[in-house]
């Protein structure tokens, strides 16, 4: 699967795909020159693939193109958590071949079921590990707190739920440690009345000592 990030735009004229850069160790190169590609007029719908052509009703050869501009669907939250993104990511996950996290850590719930209704309840690991063909990747901006890792992926595998060689992960996400629960709670104590609301996990001070 190539993972080449694409936009679609819809004005008054055709949209286009653009692509004129390429990766070259940590630095961005220019290729010689831009490449540019007309697509059809297509109405627009939300990038998840096959999945979203179905809900939306597009069959046909617009289901096909909606397909081709689709390799790349992002899931975000922006209501403050407890959104449903763990389910979503469940659903989207039988259309993609990699499920990706980007940031945060173990504080993060993720509750999600099986084809047999039995419940699983994630916090480090993708919630793309209950489909059998998805590679699950952890990047490098995601905090690890290691037992809680481990335990996860024991939890997952006595429920018949295989991990092995199914989880990547980046060299250079940060590890959390037990100081940083202790460093968490200490700051929301501190705050009394003010608390911030953390779930105390560590993730900011952890996220304070990788920046730092």
């Amino acid at each position: 699967m190539s993972l080449s990030s694409m936009l679609s735009f819809e004005a008054s004229s055709s949209p286009f795909l653009f692509s004129h850069h390429k990766h070259q160790g940590s630095r961005l190169i220019p290729s010689a020159a831009p490449r540019w590609t007309q697509l059809s007029p297509l109405r627009w719908v939300p990038p998840q693939a096959a999945l979203a052509a179905e809900k939306v009703g597009i069959t046909g050869s617009d289901a096909d193109k909606v397909r081709s501009l689709s390799q790349v669907a992002g899931v975000l939250g922006s209501q403050w958590g407890d959104e449903g993104k763990g389910k979503l990511v469940d659903i989207l996950a039988k259309n993609f071949d990699i499920v990706a996290r980007c940031q945060g850590g173990a504080n993060a719930g993720h509750t999600i079921y099986n084809s047999e209704g039995k419940k699983f309840a994630l916090h480090l690991i993708p919630s793309g590990i209950l489909n059998e063909e998805t590679m699950c990747v952890i990047g490098n901006g995601v905090v690890i707190h290691l037992p809680g890792f481990f335990k996860e992926i024991e939890g997952l595998e006595s429920n018949g739920v295989s991990c092995a060689g199914r989880i990547l992960v980046s060299d250079r996400a940060h590890l959390l440690f037990d100081f940083h629960q202790t460093v968490n709670g200490l700051r929301e104590a501190e705050l009394a009345n003010s608390l911030i609301g953390t779930t105390k996990r560590g993730i900011g001070p952890c996220y304070s000592n990788k920046v730092n």
